[in-house]
């Protein structure tokens, strides 16, 4: 699933979205956001649960 987190409207757990109200636009704009200043985000394994994002501008 990782490769289409950053992709608008993707969400991977759907039940937590109708929880929260997410639409999937949240890590799609934040990508194109860092990629225009140059950067970049990585998504990576958080051992105790979850994921860490890595941005480098």
């Amino acid at each position: 699933m990782k490769k289409h987190i950053f992709e608008p409207f993707f969400g991977v757990d759907k039940s937590r979205s109708r929880e929260m109200g997410g639409s999937g636009l949240g890590l799609a704009i934040a990508d194109s956001v860092i990629k225009k200043h140059k950067g970049s985000i990585q998504i990576l394994d958080n051992p105790e649960g979850g994921s860490c994002f890595k941005i480098t501008l």
